[in-house]
């Protein structure tokens, strides 16, 4: 970095210790949406200087919470204030005024501009009614430091992968000099080690005296981060306190109103047949595969991030090119060539990222279950509506999809409903072998408990399981053997039973 760069790092982290934190409270808050309830006299206050998480299922009116506070929504009824002056926001713009700034999960990067731009976006340095171009530019350089991204100020915002566009668009946030920001599930896209780049900046924010408004799924990152934490459940308030008062399984039974077992292991339902075997693989991303898969097995897979886990998956999948190796697939040598060929061979994938891989979001969960089994619906030239009909009732009803009916939009849903909807898309192609990416990244509590029970309930069908998981306890409690990967090869190949989570960790990082 050079001089001028140093320079704007120092002023940017001066700014931002000078913010002033500011308390925000709601009294006796509704918000209704078409005759739904989304919250019923809420009352919380947060405090300046603090990080306030807000927990809950999908639907518990965590995010409405938030947005009616970010001034995004309007309630139907109740007092939001400010330092102790109440407040009513005609939109978000006018929140900002109050030094409110809420990062949204659904991410608003504008997509033609620059980096540079999208940090300064309506703080551009002007004189004379021009931008200063080369000033915006360098003056942006601080705030990507802080939060961890590494570009340009002169790259297109459209070519930043996901990850990257969070965190510039919470570079945004800090170039306000918001005195409350309001982070709703930002590590929920986010790598592992980007998602501890944000929270270490959290604590720096916190520490300088800004208050953070944090929306998680994530109970680890709660109990990590947070100095409070709001529990929420079916629109109406659980509890306020502090998160010293809370363990991580008090935690889970304010927010679902029951216990739920993690601790129990999953009962192998694997079989003597091989359905899979893979030798000495590889690929782009992947050094060195070797395993086989049985009917009925789950087998998960585990590693750090960029370990050739989600490669491993996209090379079975023929997505990614096969240098060398051989695979077997139900006892005849398999080629893979591409998706389409996988999937009549038996393979499906639901890969990590529903909605930029898994979902059309405009289009209904009947359209989106369509698209996935499209060769089975379509025998001739035309889709058989009658059977489209059928197939979508079928799995809304053995997934248990929350859903009005198959033509609901499949935005409108829930993460967890989404990712069902997902998993349906993938099981309407009668597979043999079901690959999982990360299939509870970004959902509640309640719904990874019904996702994980599906996935068992399939295995015991006979359905054969490979799942990609960073989160080490599901490992270990949902599957019969774990592979462990490191450097795109396979290290370890674990019973579950017999490991632990340090057993795991210890292979991931040093082979």
């Amino acid at each position: 970095m050079s001089a001028t760069d140093s320079t704007a790092l120092v002023g940017a982290t001066r700014l931002i210790t000078t913010v002033e934190g500011a308390a925000v409270e709601v009294r006796g808050v509704n918000k209704v949406f078409g005759g739904n309830v989304a919250l019923h006299d809420v009352s919380v206050r947060v405090l300046p200087g603090t990080v306030h998480a807000f927990v809950g299922e999908n639907g518990a009116g965590k995010s409405t919470l938030a947005k009616i506070i970010a001034g995004v929504q309007k309630a139907d009824g109740g007092e939001l204030l400010v330092d102790g002056e109440q407040v009513e926001f005609s939109g978000p713009y006018e929140a900002k005024n109050y030094g409110i700034a809420m990062v949204h999960q659904e991410l608003s990067v504008k997509p033609s501009l620059s980096v540079a731009e999208n940090v300064l976006f309506g703080l551009e340095p002007t004189r004379a009614g021009f931008v200063q171009r080369k000033k915006m530019r360098r003056d942006s350089i601080p705030y990507l430091e802080l939060v961890g991204l590494d570009v340009s100020p002169n790259d297109v915002a459209g070519s930043l992968t996901t990850p990257q566009q969070q965190l510039l668009e919470i570079a945004h946030a800090v170039a306000t000099h918001a005195r409350v920001i309001i982070l709703d599930e930002p590590s929920s896209s986010l790598a592992t080690h980007d998602a501890r780049k944000l929270m270490d900046l959290v604590r720096r924010l916190r520490a300088a005296g800004q208050t953070v408004i944090l929306v998680s799924h994530d109970f680890e990152e709660v109990m990590d981060i947070a100095d409070t934490v709001t529990c929420l459940r079916d629109g109406e308030l659980v509890t306020t306190c502090p998160i010293s008062e809370v363990d991580n399984e008090r935690l889970i039974r304010l927010v679902t109103g029951r216990d739920i077992d993690r601790s129990a292991r999953h009962e192998s339902d694997a079989t003597s047949e091989v359905v899979l075997a893979v030798s000495d693989l590889v690929a782009e991303g992947l050094q060195s595969a070797t395993f086989e898969l049985h009917a009925g097995e789950i087998l998960g897979v585990g590693g750090l991030v960029g370990s050739g886990r989600t490669e491993l998956m996209l090379a079975l999948m023929g997505e990614h090119h096969i240098r060398s190796g051989s695979i077997e697939l139900l006892g005849e040598e398999y080629v893979p060539s591409s998706t389409f060929a996988a999937m009549r061979k038996g393979l499906a994938l639901v890969p990590e990222s529903r909605k930029e891989q898994g979902l059309v979001l405009g289009a209904s969960v009947q359209e989106n279950i369509d698209l996935a089994a499209l060769g089975s619906l379509t025998p001739g030239l035309f889709t058989s509506r009658k059977r489209s009909a059928e197939l979508a009732e079928k799995y809304i009803k053995q997934l248990r999809i929350k859903v009005a009916g198959p033509d609901v939009a499949v935005e409108s849903l829930s993460g967890g409903n989404q990712q069902k909807v997902v998993i349906a898309g993938a099981l309407a192609t009668n597979p043999r072998i079901l690959l999982l990416d990360e299939p509870t990244k970004g959902i509640d509590i309640g719904a990874k408990e019904e996702i994980l029970g599906l996935i068992r309930e399939l295995a015991k069908q006979g359905l054969a399981v490979l799942m990609v998981s960073s989160v080490i306890p599901e490992l270990l409690t949902s599957c019969d053997r774990v592979l462990v990967m490191r450097g795109g090869r396979i290290v370890g190949d674990v019973d579950a039973a017999g490991a632990t989570e340090e057993d795991i960790a210890r292979m991931a990082l040093a082979g």
